[in-house]
């Protein structure tokens, strides 16, 4: 699985552990600075681009205080 916190030290931004409006903002510019449409999300490309690790298929995401977890396939 793939952490929010693993994202954000990639992209060299606060760990927060929560993929709020400022880390989606760092994704979609990552994005279009490597030639990917600017969607936010953490896809086949990007994670490739990156170079992270998505043995499990998919990434969960803290999106609120209240813990509300996003599951996209990647």
């Amino acid at each position: 699985m793939i952490s929010t916190n693993q994202i954000q030290q990639f992209l060299k931004i606060p760990e927060t552990g929560v993929y709020d409006d400022f880390t989606i903002a760092a994704v979609k510019n990552f994005q279009v600075k490597n030639g990917l449409d600017a969607t936010g999300f953490i896809d086949n490309q990007t994670t490739q681009l990156m170079n992270l690790d998505p043995t499990q298929g998919l990434i969960s995401t803290d999106l609120s205080e209240n813990h509300i977890i996003n599951k996209r396939f990647i």
